[in-house]
């Protein structure tokens, strides 16, 4: 049930995605039990065990093995690419998701409350990193600048200079009532 504390450490700080596939591999597991113990009891239909007692359950473990795709996924694409960047994403990610699942992993015995901290941390560290670099990781999804239609998204350093007052990312010179649209829709409301 518990791995050894050296392994561990290994599987959070090294591969995260290895940690991810034994949290969904060992929710299938479970939930593979439980459907068995009902089909044998007979008591029950597997329809009311799937959907009323093991309902949460299911849903831990198809989240968990979605997780576990995407760390695979991730590690493919950053492998193949090999680009540092793609890294640092990859090991955001599956620290963030372990972290969502925190008390789970430390429940099962897989990571310690030392280790947590750390994890903690690292995803800490990752987001001050990757904030330097969101317009180049942006710029990576390719869209267009005709859907980029929020003030800050031009140059977000700029939108919250203290001396340019934003007041909350508020239009200047905007009128709702100078909007054809909205004049259309006033009209109506009046009338």
């Amino acid at each position: 049930k518990c791995l050894p504390q050296r392994l561990i450490s290994v599987l959070n700080y090294r591969s995260p995605e290895k940690l991810l596939a034994q949290r969904a591999k060992w929710l299938l597991n479970e939930l593979a039990i439980k459907m068995h113990f009902a089909k044998s009891r007979g008591k029950k239909s597997l329809f009311e065990t799937w959907m009323h007692q093991e309902a949460l359950l299911v849903q831990d473990a198809a989240m968990a093995y979605g997780k576990e795709i995407i760390a695979k996924e991730l590690s493919e694409v950053e492998q193949k690419e090999n680009h540092p960047l793609l890294a640092k994403i990859k090991e955001l990610d599956g620290l963030a998701a372990i972290d969502e699942d925190m008390a789970w992993y430390s429940q099962q015995g897989l990571v310690s409350k030392r280790h947590a901290k750390k994890i903690k941390s690292a995803i800490a560290r990752l987001c001050r990193h990757l904030a330097t670099e969101s317009e180049s990781i942006l710029d990576g999804f390719d869209i267009p600048s005709h859907l980029q239609y929020a003030p800050i998204v031009k140059d977000w350093q700029q939108f919250n200079e203290k001396e340019n007052d934003n007041q909350g990312e508020i239009i200047k010179n905007f009128s709702p009532t100078a909007s054809p649209d909205v004049q259309h829709i006033n009209q109506e409301t009046v009338a």
